[in-house]
């Protein structure tokens, strides 16, 4: 009878201390949550003023940092467009102070509110970040094929353009209607492409072709 309750007394402290480590496991702190654009040395590099971005962002991510964290565990990061649960995305923690993010691919109609909740193994919730991407601008991507691949793209009235990297350039409409992009590039013979920019707000890719002067 004693070596029974010995053996009944060792298996409760084992559940005890099961639990007491699982406890440990989910009980971190996010010291640390914010969107960014781009990180780099796992630092985030870029950043928006009231974590607002324009509707031409195609990717985000959603750093964490973490405090306190009895390693091994794992955090969870939801992803919410306009109150829809888009993305799940668990992370591996491995030491009690821990860096991690996740990113999301932005479509061009997902414009409006999202948060991201970063959870606990528990289901407890760690820390929220809610942000907003603008929908009060009409977006073109023009890939311009030249060699090499930077060009200018001309300002107008209605119309801001930038000059971008292999070919991509962005130019961002605040008036719908129809207009004519004026391209040019220094060696290369001018182009020109006709667009139409309505309501509801689109983002579209079009080509245009530069050729070399002879």
């Amino acid at each position: 009878m004693i070596g029974r309750k010995i053996l009944v007394f060792v298996n409760i402290l084992g559940f005890l201390s099961l639990a007491t480590l699982s406890a440990q496991n989910t009980a971190f702190e996010v010291t640390t949550a914010l969107v960014t654009t781009k990180i780099e040395n796992r630092v985030p590099e870029t950043q928006t003023s009231e974590n607002r971005f324009p509707a031409t962002v195609d990717k985000l991510i959603y750093f964490t940092q973490l405090e306190e964290a009895a390693a091994p565990t794992t955090i969870l990061h939801e992803w919410y467009w306009e109150g829809k649960l888009l993305a799940s995305v668990p992370l591996a923690v491995k030491a009690e102070r821990w860096r991690t993010w996740s990113s999301k691919t932005i479509m061009p109609h997902q414009t409006g509110s999202w948060t991201v909740v970063s959870k606990r193994p528990d289901g407890s919730t760690a820390q929220n970040t809610s942000f907003s991407i603008d929908n009060d601008m009409r977006t073109v991507q023009l890939h311009i094929e030249s060699n090499p691949s930077d060009a200018i793209v001309y300002e107008g009235s209605t119309i801001l353009g930038t000059t971008g990297t292999d070919g991509l350039n962005i130019v961002w409409f605040w008036e719908e209607g129809e207009y004519t992009l004026d391209i040019t590039k220094p060696g290369y013979q001018s182009g020109a492409i006709k667009l139409t920019v309505e309501d509801p707000i689109t983002r579209v890719q079009e080509v245009v072709q530069l050729q070399g002067n002879p």
